[in-house]
């Protein structure tokens, strides 16, 4: 056999190895441990043709539409920027706030929202409004807000206001009615680090985080958090300083949605929407609401964070603002009887607005909403499906 005989006979050897390799390779892919992710991370098994299917990613689902609901019943007296907080069984605590002649509310109060039945639980050691509140650890706290003075407004807070630094807390009771000899008064603690008022809370897990607020001309960057209202500790900046914001969390993440500039910038309502991570510190604006806001409310039911009311510098507002976090958007979701500054909580899927201000005066409504998959709360009258904002510029 010559050399040519030899050098075809290893060619084809070679030829064959080569093909053998090749489908071992392709078995290899086709069948091994994590098979079929292709460098996105998505499935990607060879089809007859030789291409390569991507799994398509989910798009988030907007919030679903609320269904909002006003009380029959008012409150005996008109009030604004008061403290609402969820109260033991059905209750919901109203503390503080301002009256139609300008007085700071001095008390705290359980108000039924079924019935409308509202009775004095426990005496404030400071009158205030403008303030925000949380329950921790089954007390009711309050912290800092506006002592109104002598050239406090019905709906504003006055030259005569000042920023305070005291936190109160409390314990709402339940079961009997208690004689208003022996209404228990609040304690106050060290209080806050600095005065505040005009701020918002929320809750992650046990822990209360204070967002925004002023002191007078100055406003307060410092999210600031606690666990019991005695000891705080800083654990981030907002980019953009406001008082009056509504601030919802999900995810562990809290979003802050307008407010009012205070300081650099004349005071005005922003439409910036803040994106603040507690567990990192990191905070940045993460997208814009479809008008200017401050004044409004925010809460998460379902899972979702739906913004109500406001005012926009021009008119009160009724929309209630659905926000999809991944996406940053916001839908209109319902619509509320247009209010601003009233006290917000949540019981469930509901969450309900007590009080506010509308056309320059305090208002004695109660309102609630929740998501149309929920079951609506209770016996109501249903608001109307197009509600239009109490214009003329004041809040």
């Amino acid at each position: 056999m010559g050399r040519r005989f030899w050098a075809a006979l290893i060619a084809l050897v070679v030829l064959a190895a080569v093909i053998v390799g090749v489908l071992v390779v392709e078995r290899h892919h086709g069948t091994g441990t994590g098979a079929g992710k292709s460098a996105t991370g998505a499935a990607g098994a060879h089809g007859t043709g030789g291409k390569t299917t991507l799994k398509a990613k989910p798009r988030p689902v907007p919030p679903p539409d609320v269904s909002a609901t006003v009380l029959a019943k008012r409150l005996p007296v008109p009030v604004t920027r008061a403290v609402v907080l969820a109260g033991p069984g059905p209750d919901l605590v109203v503390a503080g706030g301002l009256t139609p002649t300008g007085t700071s509310g001095n008390g705290a109060f359980l108000l039924n929202p079924g019935t409308g039945a509202i009775r004095l639980v426990a005496g404030l050691v400071t009158a205030e409004h403008d303030a925000s509140g949380a329950v921790l650890a089954g007390h009711d706290v309050i912290f800092g807000g506006y002592v109104a003075g002598a050239g406090t407004g019905a709906t504003g807070t006055g030259a005569g206001s000042t920023a305070s630094s005291t936190v109160q807390i409390f314990k709402a009771p339940s079961g009997a009615v208690v004689p208003a000899s022996a209404v228990p008064m609040a304690t106050a603690t060290a209080g806050l680090p600095q005065p505040r008022a005009g701020s918002t809370t929320v809750i992650i897990g046990t822990t209360c985080y204070v967002v925004g607020g002023a002191e007078g001309a100055s406003a307060d960057r410092e999210v600031l958090a606690t666990t019991d209202g005695r000891t705080f500790r800083a654990v981030a900046s907002l980019p953009v300083p406001v008082e009056y914001p509504a601030v919802a969390a999900v995810d562990g993440r809290i979003f802050v949605f307008g407010g009012t500039t205070v300081g650099g910038r004349a005071s005005a309502p922003v439409d910036d929407i803040q994106r603040v991570d507690p567990a990192t510190g990191q905070a940045s604006v993460v997208g814009h609401l479809p008008t200017p806001l401050e004044g409004a409310g925010a809460a998460t039911l379902d899972g979702h964070i739906y913004i109500a009311g406001g005012y926009t510098g021009v008119a009160v507002e009724g929309t209630v603002w659905g926000f999809e976090p991944s996406t940053a958007t916001v839908v209109v979701s319902g619509h509320v009887v247009p209010v601003s500054f009233s006290g917000l909580a949540v019981t469930g899927t509901t969450a309900w607005l007590v009080g506010g201000q509308s056309a320059g005066r305090p208002v004695g409504t109660v309102q609630a909403f929740r998501p149309v998959t929920a079951q609506p709360p209770g016996v109501r009258t249903t608001t109307g499906a197009k509600l239009t904002p109490v214009a003329g510029g004041t809040a």
